[in-house]
């Protein structure tokens, strides 16, 4: 019976530390799940981005227009500038 009793000690030595381990894994995984649940908060969306339906800018039809008349303006004051110094010249 002695050594009967003896292994009956020993294994109720490992159950209390196979319950003392469990304890401290399921401490941990609560830890864990904590953590999980603050870095959860960080990700929530506060407001649901939206794109939008027709582009504002570059306009483009604009762009054209004011270039081609910024050209013509340029091409006039060359052209007027050209004819001044030939007529300088010649006359």
């Amino acid at each position: 019976i002695s050594s009967d009793l003896a292994t009956f000690e020993q294994l109720k030595l490992r159950e209390k530390f196979a319950e003392q381990k469990y304890t401290i894994a399921q401490t941990s995984l609560d830890r864990a799940r904590q953590d999980l649940i603050k870095q959860k908060l960080f990700l929530v969306l506060v407001v649901p981005p939206n794109f939008p339906e027709y582009a504002l800018f570059p306009e483009r039809g604009t762009d054209m227009l004011l270039s081609f008349v910024l050209c013509f303006i340029l091409w006039g004051i060359a052209s007027l500038i050209s004819a001044s110094v030939t007529d300088h010249f010649i006359a």
